[in-house]
């Protein structure tokens, strides 16, 4: 893929035309990575709730563009990144842009109900019981400090999981959890207060919700999605030096589609080889009935053969007062019946064949 050189000029005029995390899918770069490059450059960008104050009608100041100090970059080079050799489905792709779009900016709203799944969550994490309730708490594993914040952006998640048609669960059992389920596929999910890899420089960065998160704590929250391990697929996000998890939910929604796709894929590539070694197995078994078949119609048809040999022995050896005697006659006729039944090809061929179940 080609690299992209842009001017700060063209930069400032298109960050305020459309959504960064827009213009960045015409880049192929992430929304971060094309914020860095308007930091490079000294682009100001839109301030957090610009593009729906605007699309609400409101009128909102736009900072000119600086000019430069003598000897700073005019332009940069973008380099477009393909996180995977596979080609990104259209239905991530429709995801990105759906996602991109100011009207469908996923934010908290602390006056919003909380979805009933977190009330009930709530209530089992203060303590509450419900002995004769076939319902379980989500996966929510954070300190009492961070527990409000925790269960407002699950709840903001999943009324957002809700609304782009996702399915919400809460499983029992080995194989249970927190489950939203994409394009038929459970991803089982949870919200964790972890410990920081590593202390970065203090500062301060606000949640979806107005609330400020200390980027220099200990602790932080990040959403994962469990039970898979496939390489080159994000699972997790975090709490960052620049942004909150509450943040990134927008980001969070095209990946988890992905991964469901992905997901999907082997799936149906591990049936389609379970189906093929289980028809293996039943062709081998089909092979060894046919075989066992045909050893039983070859000791029948001997004995047939034998007997019918025997019969005509009989019947050349008697003489014409013993042929007619009822006693021949009757053992005629009941040794003809012994032949009969013991022949394989009785019924005709093809009722012998049908048995062989080609």
């Amino acid at each position: 893929m080609q690299e992209t050189k842009v001017h700060r000029e063209t930069l400032y005029s298109e960050v305020w035309e459309e959504p960064i995390s827009k213009l960045a899918l015409r880049y192929n770069i992430s929304d971060v990575a094309l914020a860095k490059v308007c930091r490079k450059l000294q682009v100001p960008v839109p301030p957090r709730g610009y593009w729906a104050r605007i699309q609400h009608g409101q009128h909102v100041i736009r900072p000119k563009l600086p000019k430069l100090p003598n000897g700073s970059l005019e332009a940069a080079t973008i380099s477009p990144v393909l996180l995977r050799s596979r080609a990104l489905p259209d239905a991530v792709l429709k995801q990105r842009e759906f996602e991109a779009e100011p009207a469908h900016r996923i934010s908290v709203d602390p006056n919003r109900e909380l979805h009933p799944l977190v009330r009930k969550t709530r209530a089992v994490l203060n303590g509450r019981t419900f002995p004769n309730d076939k319902e379980f708490p989500l996966a929510v594993h954070v300190s009492k400090a961070l527990r409000e914040r925790a269960l407002l952006l699950v709840s903001t998640l999943l009324y957002a999981f809700e609304e782009r048609g996702f399915k919400i669960e809460v499983r029992s059992g080995q194989n249970g959890g927190s489950i939203v389920v994409i394009h038929d596929e459970p991803l089982r999910f949870s919200v964790d207060e972890e410990a920081r890899r590593e202390a970065g420089p203090k500062s301060k960065t606000t949640s979806a919700d107005g609330a400020n998160v200390d980027s220099d704590a200990a602790t932080r929250l990040t959403f994962r999605i469990h039970d898979f391990w496939a390489s080159g697929f994000r699972r997790s996000w975090s709490d960052g030096a620049r942004r909150s998890l509450e943040e990134q939910l927008n980001d969070m929604i095209p990946a988890l589609v992905d991964l469901s796709l992905v997901i999907r894929e082997k799936r149906l590539e591990s049936e389609r080889r379970t189906a093929e070694i289980h028809e293996e197995f039943r062709q081998r078994d089909l092979e060894q009935s046919r075989r066992r078949q045909m050893e039983s119609d070859s000791r029948n048809w001997r004995t047939s053969t034998e007997l019918r040999s025997l019969i005509a022995e009989v019947q050349g050896s008697a003489s014409e007062e013993e042929i007619d005697s009822p006693e021949v006659t009757r053992w005629l006729s009941w040794a003809n019946w012994v032949a009969s039944e013991s022949d394989p090809l009785k019924g005709g061929v093809k009722a012998f064949i049908e048995r062989y179940k080609f």
